[in-house]
């Protein structure tokens, strides 16, 4: 029969004939929806790590127009409000008061540590104060494995030294003593991971169904709002100077494309991963800006810098695919008490009645294994 038709394919076809010629299979067209959660999570925060590191070149640059820390951050903050009021519609008043009631509060938190960190900046050298506050996953980290009950892998703790030891070197390897901009910077990213931790929790959806998860644009929303009152009452209190149009415009741009863009983009992927997974990835902003910066501003790497930016870089991609390790072999007896939830765990897929057995013989499945099933079930 093959030989046949392939002969078939050799003659020429009858005249006024057309002949089917088989058509090549193709694969299926490539879908974001097609891919694993895991993986759009990934490419999410890459995406608002991309928009973040945008943000400190419009910032600079701002500043050089007249903006101060309070200025720069009271227009950003009125842009991201109002366009996402537009964006979101009635929908921002559908989560419930208590909701937003708490989702303003984590505002107020995300205002604060964002205060603490330019206040850092002006005391303590920048280079500094970035690799301190790019420090957060690690208290993310410990936050989870407390609350979790996990250790973190060996391999994961001496990775994340790298991705550190890293930024240090591509930051230029500053040093300086633990002055009061060191610990504002601490501060800083205590208070981001306490936010990122907090917020995983808020936006999710209740685990008996009935409360749905919220909108990562309204709850965007609803924390800009509470960030803005912060910098509205600081900037009563101290009358900040205003940029120059050109620096407005700056700071709009910055409002829409550096805060909207990795703040959505960060709430959606804590929809599809856990808090820990996307901040092993938050290393990665800093460098993604310093790019950025020598593509615009024309600063330049050296050779340790760019070994830096490598280390960061590759230990970012492994901390993506390490696991923590299950179990906490002693804890304390305060830390005993918490429920125990292992990595990765499944719930538990129960049969709702004893299969009978004459039903197991007619399906072909011996008497013997009645109660080796129910076991593997159960």
């Amino acid at each position: 029969m093959v030989a046949r038709r392939s002969a078939e394919m050799l003659l020429p076809a009858p005249a006024g004939t057309r002949r089917s010629l088989p058509r090549p299979h193709l694969p299926a067209r490539l879908s974001v929806s097609a891919l694993p959660p895991a993986t759009v999570g990934r490419l999410i925060i890459v995406v608002a790590f991309l928009a973040a590191g945008v943000g400190s070149t419009l910032a600079k640059s701002a500043y050089a127009l007249g903006a101060t820390p309070v200025s720069f951050l009271l227009i950003r903050l009125l842009t991201a409000v109002a366009v996402l009021a537009l964006l979101t519609g009635p929908s921002l008043w559908r989560i419930g008061a208590r909701r937003i009631g708490t989702l303003v509060v984590l505002g107020l938190a995300f205002g604060g540590q964002t205060l603490a960190y330019y206040n850092a900046v002006q005391l303590s050298p920048v280079a500094l104060v970035v690799v301190v506050v790019s420090s957060y996953p690690i208290v993310v980290i410990a936050l989870d494995a407390i609350a979790d009950r996990t250790v973190p892998s060996p391999l994961r703790i001496a990775t994340m030294v790298a991705s550190l030891t890293g930024l240090w070197l591509a930051a230029g390897s500053p040093v300086g003593r633990p002055d009061a901009g060191v610990l504002l910077a601490l501060v800083s990213a205590t208070g981001y991971a306490v936010y990122l931790r907090i917020s995983a929790r808020v936006l999710a959806p209740s685990a008996d169904g009935r409360r749905a998860g919220i909108a990562p644009m309204v709850g965007t929303f609803w924390v800009m709002l509470g960030a803005l009152l912060v910098i509205v009452v600081v900037g009563l209190l101290t009358a900040p100077a205003m940029p120059q149009p050109a620096g407005v415009g700056l700071a709009v741009v910055h409002g829409v494309l550096s805060t909207i863009v990795p703040i959505v983009g960060v709430y959606a992927a804590l929809q599809r991963l856990t808090t820990s997974e996307v901040a092993v990835l938050g290393p990665l902003e800093p460098i993604v800006a310093t790019g950025i910066a020598g593509l615009v501003l024309g600063e330049t790497l050296t050779g340790t810098q760019t070994l830096g930016v490598v280390l960061v870089v590759v230990a970012v991609a492994q901390l993506s695919g390490i696991r923590p390790r299950v179990g906490l072999p002693r804890l304390p007896f305060a830390l005993a008490k918490l429920p125990r939830r292992p990595a990765g765990a499944r719930p538990a897929v129960r049969v709702p009645a004893r299969t009978p057995r004459r039903a197991m013989r007619s399906s072909g499945v011996p008497a013997t294994a009645d109660r080796a099933v129910e076991d593997v079930l159960v």
